[in-house]
C-alpha cells in the first residue's frame, strides 16, 4: 500500500521519495493491490523460515534541507512473531530476533479482521507478543496500527475495549492509528494512513537521534587519538 500510494501521487509530510534499491520487490508485493473493482487479492504469505530475510528500501529526502534518509522495512512471517512471543530463544525466530536487535522503531499490528472473527481468543496472543516486544524496547518508539480497519465495526466493543486497555497497560500512552487496503473512498483516509503510519515513526525517531555528528571540542578528551585534529 505504501508503494501504491506513492505511485498515485500521494506523499509523506516532510520527505519526498527518492529512490528505492528494491523497487522489484515493491511491485512483487504491490501486484495484489491492483484491481479494477474495489476488492484487493490477498497477497502470498511470508515464509516462515528462520534463515528468510527480506528488507524493503526506500531513499527519502527532506526539501527543508536536501537531507538523505535510507529507511529500511523488515519482514518476517507472524507465525514466527507468534513464536517469538512464547519463546524468547525459539530456534525457528531467530530473524526476528536480529530485527528486534537492529530496529529503530516498530509498528505494532493488531488485525481487525481477526478480532472480529476470533474475539476474546485474538486478544491474548497479540497481548504476549505486545509483552514481550516491550521488554528490551530501551526506548525505541511503538505505534499501532489497527489493520484491516474496515472490518473494525464488526469487533464486539467489549474486545476492542479489551484489547486497547491490554496495551495501554504495556505501551502506555502512545498513538493509534486504523488502516487498510480496501477502498470505500477516493482516497480513502484509512489508505492514506499508512503514509501517515511512516511519518509519525520516522519524526520520532529524529527525536531521539541527533541530526548533525556532533565533535567533542579539542581539550575535552584525555585520549590524544580522540583529541587529533590533523596537525
Amino acid at each position: 500500500m505504501l508503494h501504491t500510494l506513492l505511485l498515485h501521487g500521494h506523499s509523506l509530510r516532510e520527505h519526498t521519495f527518492a529512490g528505492s534499491l528494491t523497487l522489484l520487490g515493491w511491485e512483487k508485493l504491490a501486484l495484489a493491490l491492483r484491481f479494477p473493482k474495489g476488492q484487493a487479492t490477498d497477497q502470498p504469505p511470508t515464509p516462515a523460515d528462520p534463515d528468510y530475510y527480506r528488507l524493503l528500501h526506500w531513499a527519502l529526502r527532506r526539501p527543508a534541507d536536501g537531507r538523505l534518509l535510507d529507511v529500511l522495512f523488515p519482514d518476517a512471517a507472524g507465525e514466527v512473531f507468534s513464536q517469538w512471543a512464547v519463546d524468547e530463544q525459539d530456534s525457528n525466530a531467530e530473524n526476528v530476533r536480529w530485527i528486534y536487535r537492529h530496529a529503530d522503531a516498530f509498528f505494532f499490528f493488531v488485525d481487525c479482521e481477526a478480532l472480529a472473527e476470533r474475539r476474546g481468543a485474538a486478544v491474548a496472543p497479540l497481548a504476549d507478543l505486545a509483552s514481550r516486544l516491550a521488554q528490551g524496547l530501551r526506548g525505541r518508539p511503538v505505534l499501532v496500527v489497527w489493520s484491516k480497519a474496515d472490518k473494525l465495526a464488526d469487533v464486539r466493543e467489549a474486545v476492542k475495549e479489551r484489547m486497547a486497555r491490554q496495551l495501554m497497560l504495556v505501551f502506555g500512552e502512545v498513538p493509534h492509528l486504523y488502516i487498510s487496503k480496501e477502498l470505500d473512498a477516493q482516497p480513502d483516509p484509512k489508505q492514506l494512513a499508512n503514509l501517515q503510519a511512516v511519518d509519525n515513526l520516522l519524526a520520532r525517531i529524529a527525536q531521539r537521534r541527533p541530526t548533525v555528528l556532533e565533535l567533542a571540542p579539542v581539550g575535552q578528551r584525555s585520549d590524544f587519538f580522540l583529541r587529533y585534529r590533523g596537525q
